[in-house]
């Protein structure tokens, strides 16, 4: 879920409480001694490997676009390294929208790089030449003209390409579509929803602002073992409990079986709002997991990692979810002295 913080169609609370979060942004800042590593910022997280080096995309809530950040180890990370000159790969005005660019994800496809998106609370796509863009979209268009965010590629064995995504209808749920072949259309009449929250574990009943929103969103699928392996977040990107499930099918469009009766990633002491995440392989061939989480009190997101396990329990597909690694942003001295913590 996005740097909306409570803003999508399944998350309109009073105004009041948004502008008290956006008051309690503005004041955390970035409260980092000279000197000491500064974690990576990032909502709704997503990693791409290629030729040895790792790309990170993450959310943004202001109308300039979308950054990438670029790491040799997945510790250390280099903030800024779009083409454009503000350090970002996608620059608002080269696609649909003017703000709210939520969610990113950038998959290789036929020789070109797709940078998936949410952008006023719709989904889009953009096209470039390189991980670090420019990620343009001439035709300026979302995929469907209804609310939805959150949208997810992947690219089955038989060379199908389908797009998972958030839909809102009294919350949100996970749907599917196929897409056309140059992914930059949709085939509407393909759609199909895959889950809606209703379980205790991806609900919170208890609180009154939130007990009314039915959330599932934050969708990723892959296959492994035969298994489609689908995992999405629940509870509400404002709930400390933020999570993230599993769902299994033999098919890519269903039926998807929850599995383990709680959530894969939930939060552990100090790390709450454990949240929207993507599975990826680490240089290795391990797979890994990267999402958000906040500090206790703070509404302030930061990317971490952690390495994965498909896994049975009681006789069921599951994904074990192993010790939290901050991403750190790397301190590189410019030409005036200056260190990427000092800027």
């Amino acid at each position: 879920m996005k740097n909306r913080l409570f803003f999508n169609g399944a998350s309109r609370l009073d105004r009041g409480i948004v502008k008290a979060g956006l008051a309690c942004m503005a004041a955390v800042g970035i409260s980092v001694a000279h000197g000491a590593q500064q974690r990576v910022r990032g909502g709704d997280p997503f990693i791409h490997l290629e030729n040895g080096t790792y790309y990170l995309y993450f959310s943004s809530g202001d109308t300039v676009g979308l950054t990438v950040y670029t790491s040799t180890d997945l510790k250390e990370w280099l903030p800024d390294q779009g083409r454009d000159k503000y350090g970002r790969a996608y620059v608002n005005g080269n696609g649909f929208g003017t703000n709210r660019f939520w969610a990113p994800e950038m998959h290789k496809y036929q020789g070109k790089y797709y940078l998936f998106h949410s952008a006023e609370e719709k989904v889009t796509v953009d096209v470039g030449d390189s991980p670090l863009g420019p990620f343009k979209n001439p035709e300026k268009k979302p995929f469907f003209p209804e609310g939805n965010i959150d949208n997810s590629f992947f690219l089955d064995d038989d060379g199908t390409p389908y797009m998972l995504y958030a839909h809102f209808y009294a919350g949100n749920e996970v749907w599917i579509c196929e897409l056309e072949k140059d992914l930059l259309h949709a085939k509407p009449q393909t759609q199909r929803k895959l889950i809606r929250a209703e379980e205790d574990w991806e609900m919170n009943r208890t609180d009154p602002r939130l007990s009314k929103w039915s959330i599932a969103e934050g969708p990723c699928l892959v296959k492994k073992d035969g298994i489609y392996w689908l995992t999405y977040s629940s509870h509400h990107v404002i709930d400390d409990a933020y999570n993230v499930c599993l769902a299994t099918a033999t098919n890519v469009k269903g039926p998807y079986v929850k599995q383990g009766k709680g959530p894969i990633l939930a939060p552990r002491g100090n790390y709450k709002c454990t949240g929207h995440h993507s599975l990826f392989k680490d240089k290795s061939g391990n797979w890994k997991i990267v999402f958000h989480s906040r500090d206790p009190g703070s509404p302030v997101r930061y990317t971490y990692t952690a390495d994965v396990k498909f896994t049975t329990k009681d006789g069921h597909p599951w994904i074990e979810v192993g010790e939290f690694q901050p991403c750190f942003i790397k301190k590189v001295a410019d030409k005036r002295g200056m260190t990427s913590h000092d800027k």
